[in-house]
């Protein structure tokens, strides 16, 4: 990428950036893109060149953060072949990425907030945690397959509610402990040890 495309990517990001901050304190109810201008230093005709609307850049700060999560988790998994390993060294990278990025973890939020067409087949396929819960039942059912973790229950299952109860952990410890990131990974770390003791039965 070179020239006015290289330029042009990099404002892309730098507003996705500021705008995930807007929109990680305010929520998208809250938000306003003039937030967003100044943050990012430029005119209102410059940011709505990128993003139309408040909904488009909302939408694409859900989108670039979904991707770039999800693209680090696959990495992480493809680095190992054993699925304790791949389950392990996964949620220490969700641990990491929630304590250190919290506009990141923010977009879990901000696409169930998003407006919606009121179609059955829609509701909740945006939300990044549809991702992370198949990237999880990928790496259960692997394990099963092989005899690591107990076939209890179908894979399917068990990588939601894996992903549900980290969720529920993370706002639930954002609510009572806001801020304090020590307590957050020291509760992570035992959600993610009981769950895998639950996991190999």
């Amino acid at each position: 990428m070179t020239g006015r495309t290289a330029k042009g990517e990099d404002t892309r990001q730098s507003i996705l950036q500021a705008a995930s901050e807007v929109f990680a304190r305010r929520g998208y109810a809250g938000a306003r893109m003039e937030e967003v201008f100044e943050a990012v230093g430029l005119t209102k005709g410059a940011v709505y060149f990128y993003f139309p609307s408040k909904e488009t850049l909302a939408r694409a700060v859900v989108e670039h953060h979904k991707q770039r999560w999800l693209a680090l988790g696959e990495e992480e998994v493809a680095r190992h072949s054993d699925p304790l390993v791949q389950f392990r060294e996964l949620a220490r990278l969700l641990i990491t990425l929630s304590a250190s990025d919290a506009a990141g973890w923010s977009v879990v939020r901000l696409a169930d907030q998003l407006p919606s067409s009121g179609e059955p087949s829609e509701v909740g396929a945006g939300n990044p945690l549809v991702d992370w819960i198949e990237l999880m039942a990928g790496i259960i059912q692997r394990g099963q397959d092989v005899g690591v973790f107990a076939a209890t229950h179908p894979a399917a299952d068990l990588g939601f509610v894996a992903v549900a109860a980290f969720d529920g952990l993370k706002t639930a410890s954002d609510a009572v402990s806001p801020g304090d990131m020590a307590e957050f990974r020291r509760r992570a770390e035992i959600l993610v040890g009981t769950l895998e003791s639950a996991l190999r039965g």
